[in-house]
C-alpha cells in the first residue's frame, strides 16, 4: 500500500512545489517578462499544436466535465456521512478524492505556467503605461484618422453587384490577420511564430447572452469564438483571442494589438474589420462635435446587413437553454463588473490610450 501511495505523494509534492515556486516568482514583474518572453511560448504553442486538430474545443468539454466532478465529489462527500461503515464505498471516495487532488494540482499548474506569470508582467512586456493624459484636439485627430481610413477601406472590399460583402472563407481571414499580427514582430516579438485555429465554442449562444465574443482556456491553449458575432468583428475577435494565446492576457493590450495587428494585414476585409472596431472603441470614449466626420453611408449598410445575417443565423438553430437566458444575462452582467475591479485599469478601455499612444507623433 505505501509503494501504491508514493508515486501520488511524489507528484502531488512536485505539482505544489511548482505552482508556490512560479507563483512566487510571479510577484516579480521582471520574471514574468522574462518568462513569457523566452519560456511561456513553448509550453503554450506545445499544447496548442496538439488540441488544435481535435474537432471541437477540448477545453472546454473539460470545463463542463470539472464542473460535473466538482459537483460528485460533493455529493460523495455528503453521502459518505451515511455510508461510512460500507467498506467499499469508502475505497471509492478514497480513490475519487486522489482523483480529484490530483486533477485539480494538475489544472492549477497548466493555469501558473499559461496564465497567472504571464498576466502579472509589465503592459505590453515592455514596461508600457497607461498612465499618459492627451488633449481633446490630440483626441480628436485620432478619431477624425480613424474615421477617414474607414470609409476608404470600406471602398476597397469586395463586393457582389447589389453591393454587399463577399466574405471570403472564415479561415482564410484567420490566416490574414495572422500575418498581419506576425508583420509587427519587430516591434513586438512575441507576435512571431505560431497561431492555432480559432473552434466555435459549443455554448454559443450562452457566451451570446453574457455579451462574450470568445475565450482562450489556458489548460488546452486553444481559443474559441462565439459563432453568432457579426462577421466583421470576427477578424479582430480571432486576433484578439490569439493574442492572448501569444502571452498578451490584459484585455487593454489585447484590444490595441489587435486593432493595430488587423490593419497590417494583407486582406481588404479584415483591414476594414480592424478600423471599424477600432472606432467603436475609440469613438465611445471621447466627446463628438456635431460636425464631426462619421462613418459613411455604406458603413452603416454594411453593419446593418451584417446584423441581419447574424439574427438570421441565430434563428436557424435551435437553442434548449433558452429557457436560462435572462441568468445566463445577470451572470453575463455580474462577470463583467467582477472582471472590471479585478483587472482595473487594464481592462479593455484601456486599450484607447494604446492606441493614442501608438499614433501620437503619426498624426498628431
Amino acid at each position: 500500500m505505501k509503494k501504491k501511495k508514493r508515486p501520488f505523494i511524489l507528484t502531488a509534492v512536485i505539482l505544489t512545489a511548482l505552482i508556490l515556486v512560479f507563483n512566487l516568482a510571479g510577484m516579480n514583474r521582471s520574471f514574468c517578462d522574462f518568462y513569457t518572453d523566452n519560456i511561456y511560448h513553448f509550453i503554450a504553442d506545445g499544447l496548442g499544436f496538439i488540441t488544435a486538430p481535435i474537432p471541437f474545443p477540448l477545453g472546454e468539454t473539460l470545463m463542463y466535465a470539472g464542473a460535473v466532478t466538482v459537483i460528485v465529489f460533493v455529493l460523495s462527500l455528503i453521502l459518505l456521512i451515511f455510508f461510512h461503515r460500507k467498506k467499499g464505498y469508502r475505497r471509492f471516495v478514497f480513490h475519487y478524492a486522489r482523483f480529484f487532488v490530483m486533477t485539480a494540482l494538475v489544472v492549477v499548474t497548466l493555469y501558473t505556467f499559461n496564465w497567472t506569470v504571464s498576466v502579472r508582467g509589465t503592459l505590453l512586456g515592455q514596461n508600457a503605461t497607461l498612465d499618459v493624459e492627451f488633449t481633446p484636439e490630440e483626441m480628436t485627430a485620432l478619431r477624425n484618422y480613424i474615421v477617414e481610413q474607414l470609409n476608404r477601406t470600406a471602398e476597397e472590399v469586395e463586393r457582389d453587384e447589389s453591393g454587399s460583402i463577399i466574405f471570403p472563407d472564415q479561415r482564410e481571414l484567420n490566416e490574414s490577420a495572422a500575418r498581419g499580427l506576425q508583420s509587427l514582430s519587430d516591434e513586438f516579438p512575441r507576435l512571431a511564430g505560431y497561431y492555432p485555429p480559432i473552434k466555435d465554442a459549443i455554448c454559443s449562444d450562452v457566451l451570446d447572452w453574457m455579451k462574450i465574443g470568445g475565450y482562450t482556456y489556458p489548460f488546452t491553449m486553444e481559443t474559441t469564438q462565439n459563432k453568432f458575432c457579426i462577421r466583421l468583428y470576427l477578424p479582430v475577435l480571432y486576433a484578439h483571442e490569439s493574442l492572448h494565446h501569444k502571452g498578451y492576457y490584459k484585455e487593454s493590450e489585447a484590444v490595441f494589438l489587435s486593432y493595430i495587428g488587423c490593419i497590417a494585414s494583407d486582406s481588404p476585409i479584415v483591414r476594414y474589420s480592424g478600423w471599424l472596431w477600432m472606432y467603436m472603441d475609440v469613438n465611445a470614449k471621447m466627446p463628438v462635435a456635431e460636425d464631426a466626420p462619421m462613418p459613411s453611408a455604406l458603413v452603416q449598410r454594411d453593419l446593418k446587413e451584417d446584423y441581419a445575417d447574424e439574427a438570421a443565423r441565430y434563428a436557424a438553430e435551435s437553442h434548449p437553454l433558452e429557457c436560462f437566458k435572462p441568468e445566463a444575462k445577470k451572470a453575463g452582467k455580474k462577470g463583467w463588473k467582477t472582471q472590471g475591479k479585478f483587472i482595473k485599469k487594464y481592462d479593455y478601455s484601456g486599450g484607447v490610450n494604446l492606441i493614442l499612444q501608438y499614433y501620437k507623433g503619426k498624426i498628431y
